[in-house]
């Protein structure tokens, strides 16, 4: 779905006058509306995402203590690769704490809300690092080869913009993991109260928080979304008889 419109308009020409006896395999992680003319001229066919505990089962099976697997699956919604990169991410465990703990530490202002993603945002790039050295190294290969060779035409604009594509697509995941884990502490407030006097206000944070993970996808703004988003959920600092989870 990062696909520019220039390619998107030359790929739609293709699928639509192919050549004879071709056929094409489009992978897409959804479908935006951008690619809406794109799909319409293909078969859909959606791969259901593995589970927890089949993920689990795969970590385990490369030497991944049970633990690890177990909680890393939970983080690597349905990604078996990402899985594979949390289970050797140390930053993991402090990083779901930090989104874990926005709830009690929200107190309706803006500029809390502002210091919260600002802290948030340098979790994911700590998080981030190994993946932006291995870039670095892979760029500088690139680099040495050719300067060995003199090639032309030697692919540094196309690796470069992959590696933009990595990048943004894993703080994405990072935040639509932190995400599900900032409902998950709303949920767990619904549930653990015989008569939660305030369930609809979390429902309706839960409810806003998968909204703005479906909005990650797109070309936003993403600090802006957590902001906005955060601004509407509700302070555990403020609501009567709760107290703040920890």
């Amino acid at each position: 779905h990062l696909m520019r419109d220039s390619a998107a308009v030359r790929l739609l020409k293709t699928i639509e006058e192919p050549p004879e006896r071709m056929i094409f395999i489009l992978l897409a992680d959804q479908l935006v509306p951008a690619l809406a003319t794109i799909n319409s001229r293909c078969v859909v066919v959606n791969f259901v995402r593995p589970d927890d505990a089949q993920i689990a089962a795969a970590l385990i099976s490369e030497g991944i203590k049970p633990d690890l697997a177990a909680s890393v699956s939970r983080a690597a919604s349905g990604n078996l690769g990402r899985a594979r990169h949390l289970a050797t991410d140390k930053f993991l465990v402090k990083r779901q704490e930090a989104f874990a703990s926005i709830p009690s530490r929200l107190d309706g202002t803006g500029a809390q809300v502002a210091a919260l993603v600002d802290e948030l945002f340098e979790h994911i790039d700590e998080a981030a690092a190994p993946l932006l050295k291995a870039q670095v190294d892979e760029l500088s290969t690139l680099e040495e080869r050719v300067a060995l060779t003199g090639e032309r035409g030697s692919g540094r604009k196309a690796l470069q913009d992959r590696h933009k594509r990595q990048l943004r697509k894993f703080k994405t995941d990072e935040l639509r993991s932190g995400l599900a884990t900032v409902a998950g502490a709303y949920h767990a407030l619904v549930v653990s109260q015989p008569t939660p006097s305030n369930s609809d206000v979390y429902i309706q944070a839960i409810e806003r928080i998968h909204k703005a993970m479906g909005v990650l996808g797109l070309n936003v703004n993403e600090e802006l979304v957590l902001q906005s988003l955060f601004l509407q959920c509700p302070s555990l600092m403020q609501m009567p008889h709760i107290a703040p989870v920890n």
